[in-house]
């Protein structure tokens, strides 16, 4: 992902990590390589055949990573699907867009307005786990 695209996108300026497929991480091996990849202020490892994993200060930070994150991946693969060149900020704006976004207190606070979204409408759980009866 581009950190350079969008406003969401610079959340993770200088925090993204890309890493090979190495198996099924069923072993201690693969979990310490995989864990080796978040250092140095990295939330986001991108696992190449994989998926993306997010690591936050806690459930909301990480729920808060992944929700922008997504926003981010949508953002480039539409500006990507017009067939032109991305756009990118400057770097001293990313830099200083993602110090604004560390500033940013609004992790807890989102994730509970979705927690009391969720706990008004149980159906609503129900249907985004896809395990309706």
């Amino acid at each position: 992902m581009e950190t350079r695209a969008s406003q969401n996108s610079m959340l993770f300026h200088g925090r993204i990590a890309r890493l090979s497929y190495g198996g099924v991480a069923n072993a201690e091996g693969e979990g310490a390589r995989i864990a080796g990849a978040l250092s140095d202020g990295i939330s986001v490892v991108m696992l190449d055949n994989h998926g993306a994993l997010v690591v936050g200060s806690s459930v909301a930070d990480a729920w808060y990573r992944l929700y922008f994150l997504e926003r981010a991946c949508q953002a480039q693969v539409l500006a990507q699907s017009t067939g032109s060149p991305l756009r990118l900020v400057p770097e001293d704006v990313a830099a200083h867009t993602a110090a604004q976004w560390d500033a940013d207190e609004g992790a807890e606070a989102l994730f509970a307005a979705v927690r009391r979204q969720l706990d008004r409408d149980p159906a609503r759980l129900c249907r985004l786990r896809g395990q309706c009866l």
